[in-house]
C-alpha cells in the first residue's frame, strides 16, 4: 500500500474510534418541548470513557484532521471526518465551512447535505437548514430523513400545521420505518 493511503485508514480508524468514545459520553440535556430538529445515528454504545479522555482524544484527533484537510483540502472523506467529528462533538458552527467544502466537492452527496442542515439548526440558521433539507428533497422527494427533518424544522420555527402535513406525508410513504415513528412522535408532541 502506498504511504498516504495508509496514512488515511490509520487517520479515519482513530476518527471512528473517537467518534464511538463521544457519542458513548454520557450527554446532560433537558429535553426540547419540540421535536428534535434533525435525526442522525446518536445511538450509544457500551462503555463510558471519562470525559477528560474524551476531551483529550477529541482535541487530538480534531487537530489532526485539520492537519490532513490543510495537507489535501480536495479530500472529502477527510472533511467529512472532521465535520462529522466537530458535530458530533457538538461545535456544529465549527462543522459548518468543513460540510460546506465537502458538498462544494460532492454537490449530491445527500449524507452531506442532511448533515450540514442539522448543523444549520443546531445553531439556530433555520433558514439555510430548511433550503439545505429542501436542495436533498429536491432529487429525491422520498428521502424520509429529509422529510422527518424538514417537519422538525416546521415544529422548531412554530408552524405546526406544515409539520403535521410533512409528517403524516412521511407516514404514509413508508408506515413502519424509523422516521414514521418519529413523525408520530412528533405530531404527539405537536398535538396531532
Amino acid at each position: 500500500m502506498k504511504k498516504p493511503v495508509v496514512a488515511s485508514l490509520i487517520v479515519f480508524s482513530i476518527v471512528a474510534i473517537v467518534i464511538v468514545a463521544i457519542v458513548s459520553a454520557p450527554k446532560q440535556r433537558t429535553p426540547d418541548p419540540a421535536p428534535p430538529a434533525a435525526m442522525h445515528g446518536n445511538n450509544p454504545t457500551a462503555g463510558t470513557p471519562s470525559k477528560d479522555n474524551v476531551d483529550q482524544m477529541f482535541v487530538k484527533h480534531t487537530e489532526e484532521l485539520k492537519r490532513a484537510v490543510e495537507k489535501n483540502p480536495g479530500n472529502t472523506s477527510h472533511l467529512r471526518m472532521l465535520a462529522t467529528l466537530l458535530m458530533d462533538g457538538h461545535k456544529a458552527a465549527e462543522a459548518i465551512p468543513y460540510f460546506e467544502r465537502a458538498i462544494r466537492l460532492d454537490p449530491k452527496n445527500d449524507s452531506l447535505l442532511l448533515d450540514l442542515s442539522v448543523c444549520y439548526a443546531e445553531t439556530k440558521k433555520y433558514d439555510a437548514a430548511m433550503q439545505t433539507t429542501d436542495r436533498v428533497l429536491g432529487h429525491n422527494a422520498k428521502n424520509l430523513t429529509a422529510l422527518y427533518n424538514k417537519g422538525a424544522l416546521y415544529a422548531t420555527l412554530g408552524k405546526t400545521r406544515d409539520a403535521a402535513r410533512i409528517w403524516k406525508q412521511l407516514r404514509s410513504l413508508a408506515p413502519e420505518s424509523k422516521e414514521a415513528h418519529q413523525a408520530q412522535s412528533g405530531l404527539t408532541a405537536i398535538g396531532q
